[in-house]
């Protein structure tokens, strides 16, 4: 008995030997493979836009379940529907996961220019992965993470990736399709298993028969393309990617405002090429001295001569380009003058402080006039086409602005903590409304001051009763 039982064991160990040794292939596989390749992120969704020729409209459309974000395990994550203004994507049909993807493909059909692309490619696997774990903040200093994979279409086949989440917005590849001629049209060998019982039965005849039934159908006839533009198709010409590479371009450029006012460290920036973002105190000095793209839109806060701070809402255009796009040709014809050697791919070369050129901000003393200069040495350019809002703005919060915050972690509001209380000079701006105290305060309930005043003492100070150093310390916050 026990003889039966041991060759029993012996035959069952044999059986299980192949199957053990798999799971240890595939354990042993797990453990080397590197974090970002396997690690769950935030779950992200997918957007995309198109460009456009003139107010007609057009489509890019996608070739039946040829479009899809694959991952380290060989899975994918299918998306259609391509669309959106450039600077306002649309969500599209599918895409999506909680990994950072490691491939992108593509096989599309553009109606404007009448020519297949396709594009198969790797992806900065690892830059997206640190991307989805980075923290940011909005304007009312709320914490955001990513969560949005976007792509940008451009003509001939470019095409732009970003990642994206509230009020940020950040390019991480640049790739370009391949156009397919009708003799190079890949096809399904085989029905495709990851897009389930959609896709069962299809044979390769059915899938060209797809292929031709999408260029008759958006065909130029059935455009709502100006006829200018389609008789320009027709003669062969087709659309330049140029506007939206050189939308990419960095250029030395501050911002400054004149004698009666001054700017609040932070602003928000959307820049011509669809990329965005908030930029506070820490991080604005550091940018003073890089290269950044052009402004299509600028959100500046500006303290008046009350030192009132003011929510001024600036946009480079007045009138669109495009559908979805707008026209920013004038600050970019200037700065394409005067930096006529800048290229995309100069994003983090060094630059020479003498360098830089001026947004200067001529505001008048209401704050209901404004006007614009490209200043750079003796050359002094007023912008035409320029348009503004003005709305009043709270004070943001900071803890002698650094980066870190016990709350959040980074640049955020300062939460009142009677541990570890607010505390400012005399002379700086009050950063929260309610009672303020000091040594030399006789009142325990402290003094009243608004977000956005000076901390008073200046004249104590001035006949030497107060040390300049005097903290007042934040004892009931209001509001």
């Amino acid at each position: 008995m026990r003889s039966i039982w041991r060759r029993v064991s012996v035959f069952i160990c044999l059986c299980l030997l192949p199957l053990l040794a798999a799971c240890s292939e595939v354990s042993k596989g797990n453990v080397n493979m590197p974090v970002y390749q396997t690690a769950k992120i935030t779950p992200w969704s997918m957007e995309s836009a198109d460009y456009e020729l003139d107010s007609g409209y057009i489509k890019l459309i996608p070739y039946y379940g040829q479009n899809w974000f694959e991952f380290s395990d060989g899975s994918k994550s299918y998306f259609t529907g391509i669309g959106g203004g450039w600077h306002i994507p649309n969500q599209t049909m599918g895409g999506g996961s909680d990994l950072a993807p490691s491939r992108l493909h593509m096989h599309y059909f553009d109606q404007q220019s009448q020519r297949s692309y396709l594009l198969d490619t790797a992806l900065p696997q690892e830059q997206i992965y640190k991307l989805f774990q980075e923290q940011f903040y909005n304007r009312f200093v709320t914490p955001h993470k990513f969560d949005t994979l976007v792509l940008g279409i451009a003509p001939q086949g470019h095409i732009f990736l970003w990642v994206s989440g509230f009020d940020r917005r950040v390019e991480v590849a640049h790739f370009v399709a391949q156009v397919q001629e009708p003799s190079q049209e890949i096809i399904l060998e085989t029905a495709d298993r990851d897009m389930g019982a959609t896709l069962t039965g299809v044979t390769p005849e059915a899938y060209q028969q797809e292929i031709q039934r999408i260029k008759r159908e958006f065909s130029l006839d059935s455009s709502r393309l100006e006829p200018a533009t389609v008789k320009k198709l027709r003669s062969g010409w087709q659309p330049s990617p140029d506007w939206y590479l050189d939308a990419r371009i960095t250029y030395p450029w501050r911002v400054a405002v004149g004698s009666n006012t001054r700017l609040a460290p932070e602003y928000r920036v959307q820049y011509v090429s669809a990329e965005k973002r908030m930029v506070f105190a820490p991080e604005a000095k550091v940018l003073q001295n890089q290269a950044q793209q052009l402004p299509e839109k600028l959100y500046l806060y500006v303290y008046d001569k009350n030192n009132q701070q003011h929510l001024v809402s600036i946009q480079f255009y007045t009138k669109p380009r495009n559908v979805g796009e707008n026209d920013t040709s004038e600050l970019r014809d200037i700065f394409k003058k005067l930096y006529p050697n800048r290229q995309a791919d100069n994003r983090g070369q060094p630059l020479d402080p003498n360098e830089f050129t001026t947004l200067q901000m001529e505001f008048t003393d209401d704050l209901q006039e404004l006007s614009i200069f490209v200043v750079k040495g003796n050359q002094r350019i007023e912008l035409k086409n320029i348009a503004y809002e003005l709305n009043d703005s709270k004070p943001f919060q900071y803890q002698n602005e650094s980066p870190q915050s016990a709350a959040t972690g980074g640049w955020g509001k300062v939460p009142y903590n009677a541990a570890q209380p607010l505390q400012v000079k005399i002379g700086e701006v009050c950063p929260q409304t309610g009672y303020w105290s000091c040594e030399y305060l006789s009142s325990k309930d402290g003094l009243f001051m608004r977000a956005g005043d000076r901390m008073p003492g200046q004249s104590a100070v001035a006949r030497g009763d107060v040390s300049a150093d005097t903290l007042w310390t934040l004892v009931k916050p209001e509001g």
